[in-house]
């Protein structure tokens, strides 16, 4: 029995100045409970997410490491800024559904980071975090500045009161706000901030790397599957009888042609540190069936991105945030509607679901308010709900979202 998100937590909008492909996108991103994100190539649809994820690894390691996926944090700002004060700006807000309270709170991050004279250097130039108690007006707000070369910052929350807290330039203060002692009417947000931040998940699974050995423990600060899904036998691991029957069944009903399938728990940290698929065939033994297990390198790329997308929907409680990139990718069109189908119900238990995807196909199985399209527009990306756009208006409710996009996208 799963456990809901424990927060009631929600991305709901992302703002992204100078970073990669979006210069200064008039309009934020907004995000509902499943999103599609969709665009022609070099429109900018990973640039939001990059953005996210940036975040992400930022939180995990430090913002040097962040920028090192990317080359340098040079590479990062938008070729349009310009100056000495080259910079970009990431903004997140979330709803914050406490239990107890008949409305949402929210709650909104920004970061700005710049480079140093060498053109190499990332450097954290602001931080803050508001509160609004109502969703609407904000009240709390939490200034996270650098105050010397020492590397001690003030965290001051709201009118004046602050704390002094050393910490190295590289480490987003965010993170060591998790740590201390905060006003009781903020603590309920910061922690379903932390929860959320912890069990996000960003995949962009590769086949190649499923295939090959996966580490033996997963460290601290590790999400709960790495993006390139190599650390899956690790997931596996940790999974109770009834986890990984549900696993089995929902891999069984996505693979139809295969009977009999189970899958293999694998040993840490000695013994086996990959998994397996175990089919029944036909065998001239006495039962004329034998189960024949088939290690990773051996199954089709496909089925090892299937594993690892249903792995993790297996988890309790359920991974906060899930962002795919190019969900369809090595995956036949029945399993890609089996994949969208447990997204949904995903969703509908807590998890939010972002993935991008090239396929108008898979686009018939959405709503036109999942669909979140970008394009290039004089050199900036635009992102717009499918749903708001005049030419698409015209079509809906008569025309599945996918014909609509392969027309008028």
């Amino acid at each position: 029995m799963f456990m809901p998100n424990p927060f009631g937590i929600r991305l709901v909008e992302a703002r992204v100045e100078r970073f990669k492909a979006a210069f200064n996108p008039k309009e934020p991103i907004t995000f509902g409970p499943l999103n599609a994100i969709i665009g022609r190539n070099g429109a900018g649809k990973s640039t939001v997410l990059e953005a996210i994820q940036w975040v992400d690894t930022a939180m995990r390691s430090d913002i040097r490491v962040a920028c090192e996926r990317y080359n340098t944090v040079h590479d990062l700002i938008n070729y349009r800024s310009s100056g000495k004060n080259r910079n970009f700006k990431i903004t997140l807000k979330w709803d914050v559904t406490e239990y107890s309270l008949s409305s949402p709170s929210s709650l909104e991050y920004s970061v700005k980071i710049g480079e140093g004279e060498d053109k190499l250097t990332a450097i954290l130039k602001e931080e803050n975090l508001v509160f609004y108690p109502d969703s609407r007006t904000p009240s709390d707000k939490i200034n996270l500045i650098s105050t010397d070369a020492k590397g001690e910052r003030r965290l001051s929350f709201g009118a004046g009161e602050f704390l002094s807290v050393p910490t190295t330039k590289d480490r987003l203060m965010l993170v060591t706000l998790f740590s201390l002692m905060v006003p009781a009417e903020l603590s309920y947000d910061i922690e379903a901030l932390e929860y959320f931040w912890s069990d996000a998940v960003f995949l962009r699974l590769s086949p190649n790397e499923m295939a090959k050995f996966s580490d033996s423990t997963r460290s601290s600060y590790a999400p709960i599957l790495d993006e390139s899904g190599r650390n899956l036998p690790i997931l596996l691991k940790d999974f109770g009888k009834e986890q990984m029957n549900d696993l089995i069944n929902a891999i069984q009903k996505s693979l139809r042609d295969m009977s009999g399938i189970e899958v293999s728990k694998p040993i840490m940290p000695q013994g086996e540190r990959y998994f397996s698929l175990a089919e029944q065939m036909p065998s001239p033994g006495p039962t004329g069936k034998k189960r024949a297990k088939i290690p990773a390198w051996m199954l089709s790329e496909g089925t090892r991105r299937l594993t690892a997308i249903l792995a993790l929907l297996q988890v309790d409680p359920p991974p906060s945030f899930i962002c795919i990139e190019e969900i369809e990718n090595g995956l036949d069109p029945w399993t890609v509607i089996s994949v969208i189908h447990h997204l949904r119900s995903a969703s509908q238990n807590g998890s939010q679901i972002v993935f991008t995807t090239h396929s108008p196909w898979l686009l018939d199985h959405l709503q036109y308010e999942e669909i979140l399209h970008v394009e290039r527009q004089d050199g900036e990306t635009v992102y717009s709900r499918f749903a708001d756009l005049e030419a698409v208006k015209a079509y809906k409710g008569r025309v599945p979202p996918g014909s609509v996009y392969a027309t008028e996208g």
